[in-house]
């Protein structure tokens, strides 16, 4: 296998994670944390923690999600993945909160907003705000130039 395909074998996992394949899952997942240890790819290594966070998140291993995302938010960082670190970020905080710590859970996921509407972007904040169990608080998202 090529290491472009190796190193997308986080997707495939993810994929049958979320269709309930348990099976190809454990195979693939296992593949692909062999392929990014392999290859050095800290890329593949930071999306591959990030799919065994949901994991963790859907099984409710609160302490073992909220470690794997948290890993995997520092990898992306760690890259220059600005995308990568926000997606896991904001699971870290969610799984943070539901792990019991609410208000870190919290401050994660204001963190997580302020940075998308500091880019204009905004396809999470609702989600983050309403999870956060507080009042919406408005933000400014600049208009598109």
């Amino acid at each position: 296998m090529c290491r472009s395909a190796r190193s997308d074998l986080w997707t495939y996992a993810f994929l049958a994670q979320i269709h309930g394949d348990r099976p190809a899952y454990e195979q693939t997942v296992a593949e692909a944390t062999a392929a990014a240890d392999a290859t050095n790819d800290v890329s593949a290594r930071a999306y591959t923690l990030l799919v065994r966070g949901y994991d963790a998140l859907i099984g409710n291993r609160m302490p073992e999600a909220a470690t794997l995302f948290e890993e995997s938010a520092a990898l992306h960082r760690g890259e220059g993945d600005l995308g990568g670190q926000l997606w896991a970020q904001y699971n870290y905080g969610m799984s943070t909160a539901l792990a019991g710590e609410l208000g870190r859970g919290r401050d994660v996921l204001h963190h997580c907003v302020d940075e998308l509407a500091a880019r204009g972007k905004n396809p999470l904040a609702v989600v983050a705000l309403d999870l956060s169990g507080e009042p919406a608080r408005p933000l400014h998202v600049p208009a598109a130039q």
